[in-house]
């Protein structure tokens, strides 16, 4: 079997015959070819019908331990119809919604349909990240030469759900993994009670989006200058850190090995992780342990946890260092660090803000994401890749404004307006975050989907487009609210 194609499919309106039926009931009687029979005698009394295919849409009772071999279910044969006119007499409609389907193309005589609509189900489904909608379709076009020709296709739609846990409003995980190295390391500081959400939230990543201009490529959501901005961020959570390298690809000289490594085994001795990059994949992870004896780290990231040999450090598969080192604790009043947050994700979003020449940030990253579909260059791991990180942080900013918005619900005026602003820009950015959490079904990660479907590009213009207008609009807010507070 071919693997599908996942494809987003428009609300469409099916007019035809329905009958009821099981399976060994049209194996006995030939039921459904009856119906197309009939169907063929009247679909000219169809006047909006679209020509050109035909469907054949099954229809199932919403059972877990349905057996279409034994239980009934509705089979309609029809067109598509496009207007509201009344359907002729013994006809009736069925609605396809618009959603993610799984597109399956079937090729030869029709006697093997059961076992390819079998293996559709009992094979693909169980090893993919979707489960299947109470229907599916099948589709036939000028491809199709009849029931008994070799040469015929049909291709066999199913609705999808996604049911891969893509992070998206889980607030224990998530896919920005600086933020979740840095969490992992500050629950052995003086600041241990500093959750995942303020991190996201006082350090900016909850409003990050970086998008490579013209393909959306992987490295998006690392390719920024790491030490300046987790430094900075750190601050608003009364944290001062210190880092050594940089996102530069070249691998670093045995005395800056030597520095790095002297680094994390100080910040170790005081009890704290250090936070690095590229220890066994090309993401943010911990190094919390060493053993001189054998020259290694115990260090841990979304890849795995295991011992990293220290001549490893800044030579993993980038091979470019940067180690950060949490080194003193301080206290921060509430005004001071949302204030400085609320600087970083404004500049963030208004500006290029330390990133690289050929990535756009902020509200241009939208912009460039869109331009990647409109030109159909848009890189398949990438778009995946990106679609579940901002998709991640935006459920992130929803979570961090709403509980600003608890946080700063006091009697002062002061208080209650920045309590009320952080009210509406929650609203607006559940809005982003409600838009973005539509694409990670259709470009799953790893596998990635087909972004250059032009029905798909399409859809996902339409969907960024909306998110950045409401990310326009919780930007203006944020603004205000940094006036509020005297910024």
């Amino acid at each position: 079997m071919e693997q599908p194609v996942l494809a987003y499919k428009p609300r469409t309106v099916i007019g035809g015959l329905k009958r009821k039926l099981n399976l060994r009931e049209n194996e006995e009687q030939r039921l459904i070819p009856q119906l197309y029979t009939q169907w063929e005698r009247r679909r000219g009394e169809l006047a909006d019908a679209v020509p050109g295919r035909t469907f054949g849409v099954e229809i199932y009772p919403e059972k877990p331990d349905f057996n279409p071999h034994v239980d009934h279910f509705h089979y309609l044969a029809g067109a598509e119809i496009t207007g509201e006119h009344e359907l002729p007499e013994g006809m009736e409609a069925f609605v396809a919604e618009a959603g993610t389907y799984a597109v399956f193309t079937y090729r030869g005589k029709m006697d093997g349909i059961g076992a390819f609509i079998s293996e559709v189900y009992q094979e693909w489904f169980p090893r993919s990240a979707y489960r299947p909608g109470c229907y599916d379709l099948e589709v036939y076009d000028e491809r199709f030469r009849g029931p008994d020709d070799e040469r015929s296709v049909m291709e066999f739609w199913v609705p999808v759900i996604y049911t891969k846990p893509h992070h998206c409003g889980i607030y224990e995980s998530t896919w920005t993994t600086a933020a979740q190295a840095v969490r992992e390391a500050i629950k052995f500081t003086g600041k241990k009670d500093v959750s995942l959400v303020d991190v996201m939230g006082y350090t900016g990543h909850a409003f990050r989006i970086n998008i490579r201009d013209g393909d959306v490529h992987v490295s998006g959501p690392t390719a920024w200058h790491w030490g300046p901005v987790l430094t900075e961020g750190l601050l608003n959570l009364g944290i001062r850190a210190s880092y050594l390298g940089e996102l530069n690809f070249t691998p670093p000289t045995p005395e800056q090995l030597g520095d790095a490594i002297a680094k994390v085994q100080r910040s170790i001795d005081r009890g704290v992780p250090a936070v690095a990059w590229d220890l066994f994949i090309p993401e943010f992870g911990v190094i919390f342990g060493y053993d001189d004896e054998k020259q290694e780290f115990h260090a841990k990231d979304v890849g795995k946890e295991g011992t990293l040999p220290y001549h490893k450090l800044g030579r993993g598969e980038v091979g470019e260092l940067f180690v950060l080192t949490m080194d003193e604790w301080f206290e921060v009043d509430k005004r001071t660090a949302l204030a400085g947050a609320l600087q970083i994700i404004i500049d963030h979003a208004r500006i290029q803000d330390r990133t690289f020449p050929e990535y756009r940030n902020g509200l241009a990253g939208f912009d460039a994401w869109i331009g990647a579909f409109r030109k159909g260059a848009v890189d398949v791991f990438g778009n995946a890749y990106n679609t579940a990180v901002v998709c991640d942080a935006r459920a992130y900013a929803v979570k961090f404004l709403e509980q600003i918005e608890q946080q700063w619900n006091g009697p002062e005026p002061e208080q209650r307006e920045v309590s009320r602003l952080a009210g509406e820009a929650a609203a607006h950015y559940r809005t982003v975050y409600e838009a973005l959490a539509e694409l990670p079904p259709l470009y799953p990660f790893p596998q990635g989907g087909n972004p250059d479907i032009a029905a798909n590009a399409e859809y996902s213009i339409a969907v960024l487009e909306r998110a950045k207008a409401a990310e326009e609009r919780g930007v203006a807010v944020l603004e205000r609210m940094r006036d509020a507070l005297g910024g």
